[in-house]
């Protein structure tokens, strides 16, 4: 079974980042949309592609609170950086491929009910993503 982590998450995008793009890049990256004082070391990207650990929550460290960031942090305003920031990391010819990856993951996981939200900018549930055929990447990973 497939589950939506954000290791899984995190790995689909190295997968298909552009050539040049190292993995602590683009994960700093990500982090950063919702807090800008994060900074992972290769270590922590090395434990988060794995799935042995999570994202910083403030609490145990001083790297950052990505958790609370991202409930903080307007929708729009995390898709607007996405598009400014982290799309320009992944290779252009992969962008089809990340879409298909994180929708079949979603698919794929029985944990996630049909009517759960699964894409935060539009508000888009599971069941409504399986079946739409037209995407913005930029609102599409920063929902996820």
């Amino acid at each position: 079974m497939k589950k939506l982590c954000f290791g899984a998450y995190a790995n689909v995008l190295v997968l298909c980042a552009a050539r040049k793009t190292t993995k602590l890049k683009l994960l700093n990256c990500i982090v950063r949309s919702v807090d800008p004082s994060c900074s992972l070391s290769s270590n922590a990207v090395t434990a988060l592609l794995c799935c042995r650990s999570n994202l910083p929550d403030g609490r145990s460290n001083s790297l950052g609170n990505v958790f609370s960031g991202a409930q903080e942090t307007p929708s729009r305003a995390v898709a607007e950086y996405f598009s400014k920031k982290v799309v320009t990391l992944i290779d252009p010819n992969k962008r089809k491929l990340v879409i298909l990856a994180l929708r079949g993951i979603i698919a794929d996981d029985e944990t996630i009910n049909d009517d759960t939200v699964v894409e935060g900018v539009s508000g888009t549930t599971k069941k409504d993503l399986l079946s739409q055929d037209c995407f913005t990447l930029s609102d599409f990973l920063a929902g996820i």
